[in-house]
């Protein structure tokens, strides 16, 4: 939704917005949270908290899960935009750039995630952080292929809102503190 209302498409896709959240609820958030708790049980358990630990939770995430979980985040979205043929020239064009986007901000907020957020907060604190992160994966999603692009009609050809330079920039997200019950106000911004 943030995605949309912040880009310059006309209208509101509302069946966009729902893909989404679908993605998220079925599969983002159960993935997440059986990753997380596989990584507590399964990394130092008797010292989760430590330098090794959390460095070895990060390498683990970013070294299998990054790639794994973009490569489905594509794969599904494809699926559920009805553009199976798309899946393997999205692989092709838009994982790579997709995954080293995301090594410019899962790393860090990793850190503050294993390091200071309670294992039972996690995926609370990755959902948070996740907002900014899903507004890069929803436009990476609706940026047509080089091949969908080409044999697309001139209105189709209107495929992505975010000009490739500003995908190599980390959006900018920023979280204001909030009380317990209160919304946490988020702007984003690239």
């Amino acid at each position: 939704m943030l995605c949309q209302v912040s880009s310059r498409a006309p209208g509101y896709d509302l069946a966009r917005t729902a893909r989404m959240a679908a993605y998220g609820g079925l599969i983002a958030g159960p993935m997440g949270s059986t990753w997380f708790n596989a990584l507590e049980k399964n990394v130092f358990p008797r010292a989760p908290t430590s330098p090794l630990a959390i460095a070895s939770k990060i390498g683990i995430d970013q070294a299998f899960m990054a790639p794994l979980g973009t490569a489905l985040f594509f794969a599904i979205t494809s699926l559920m935009d009805a553009r199976p043929t798309a899946i393997v020239p999205a692989m092709r064009e838009k994982l790579v750039p997709t995954v080293t986007a995301s090594w410019k901000l899962w790393p860090l907020a990793h850190l503050v995630n294993f390091a200071l957020i309670p294992p039972h907060q996690r995926i609370l604190y990755t959902n948070v952080v996740s907002v900014g992160w899903t507004y890069v994966l929803s436009q990476m999603s609706q940026c047509g292929t080089q091949t969908e692009t080409a044999s697309a009609s001139p209105p189709q050809q209107v495929a992505c809102h975010v000009p490739t330079e500003e995908l190599a920039q980390e959006p900018e997200v920023e979280v204001v503190s909030a009380g317990v019950g209160e919304l946490v106000p988020i702007s984003i911004s690239h």
